[in-house]
């Protein structure tokens, strides 16, 4: 297993899980979540995975993962295929497909397999905008096996940028839920209420009273991943060059709040700097998006590509300025 023990302190299962459940965050209260689940059931596969050579049926190795395209190429994580041999798909219907490995992220606990199969039933893919804390979620139990159909759990979303902290690095802008998950059943899809693909699942609450906390990888961040996956077999990791604190307000009568990421250093070839950024400047927008934290910056530099050119807003001594710049790359020894 990955232990996740710090931050949000979650725990991801390897390959050693032998269940899984998709989870469908439904913005419309009004949707009914067995429509939903009849729509995204299909498109949720298992990934089966054993030493090379290993034919066996039940062979005590999967993870959950989702269709991307209707060509073959499935979405999983990292910790699921990293020691693979031979991979195969279990489809919903429990159709066995031969599949290989395409590509793997463990900085994102990404990866991407591929079986030869065509007009597969690919997810839609939808983007974390549409969901707001508060929104119902429901658990929709993989039905592979089961001639009932899939059994459905009630949740909510809780929170969103999150970190959560792996063995190889760090994982930011994770979705928070509170599906009741066991080890076992661990999910593969966070969904909207169209069915559309908000998540990737990877890591439940395993600290103290965090039970029954699950967090998904954003959509926007599987998508850039698994692109770079299915194109290149490699993933390039877009970099500031910048070492950040997150900057506290002062809201008067004592209280502070975070309002920004405050650059206090560079690191290596720093785009940053050479953009006209500095030491002190506070962050308050990237490409658009508003920036409270350090967290949210990091989160947000993840999803772009290397070499993309971004808008960043800061503030130096009550001045605000824009700057444009170009993504680096992250080197290995960051």
């Amino acid at each position: 297993y990955l232990d996740f023990d710090e931050h949000e302190g979650a725990v991801s299962f390897g390959p050693e899980v032998v269940g899984m459940r998709e989870f469908v965050a439904v913005g419309d209260r009004n949707t009914s979540a067995a429509a939903i689940g009849r729509k995204a059931a299909p498109s949720i596969v298992t990934v089966d995975v054993g030493p090379s050579g290993d034919s066996g049926v039940n062979r005590g190795a999967t993870g959950p993962g989702v269709i991307l395209t209707s060509d073959g190429f499935i979405v999983t994580n990292h910790h699921v295929v990293e020691n693979a041999g031979d991979v195969r798909i279990v489809m919903h219907d429990g159709t066995t497909i031969a599949a290989e490995r395409v590509g793997s992220d463990p900085i994102t606990d990404l990866a991407v397999v591929r079986t030869k199969a065509s007009n597969l039933p690919a997810i839609t893919l939808g983007q974390t905008a549409s969901l707001a804390i508060g929104d119902i979620s429901l658990t929709v139990g993989h039905p592979l096996g089961m001639e009932t159909g899939a059994p459905l759990t009630a949740s909510v979303v809780l929170a969103f940028e999150r970190e959560v902290a792996t063995e190889s690095d760090r994982v930011f802008g994770m979705l928070r839920t509170d599906a009741l998950v066991t080890r076992g059943a661990l999910s593969g899809a966070l969904v909207d209420g169209s069915g559309r693909l908000v998540g990737l699942t990877t890591a439940i609450g395993a600290s103290p009273g965090a039970e029954g906390v699950v967090f998904a990888i954003p959509v926007e961040l599987v998508r850039r991943i698994s692109h770079e996956l299915i194109t290149t077999g490699e993933v390039r990791h877009a970099f500031l060059g910048v070492r950040l604190d997150t900057h506290m307000e002062d809201r008067g009568a004592g209280a502070t709040a975070p309002a920004g990421a405050l650059i206090t250093g560079f690191l290596g070839a720093s785009t940053a700097e050479d953009a006209g950024l500095r030491a002190g400047d506070v962050i308050t927008e990237f490409a658009g998006a508003r920036i409270d934290t350090a967290e949210d910056l990091i989160s947000r530099v993840r999803r772009f590509r290397v070499g993309d050119t971004v808008t960043v807003l800061a503030v130096r001594t009550g001045d605000a300025l824009a700057f444009d710049v170009i993504l680096g790359e992250r080197p290995d020894s960051v």
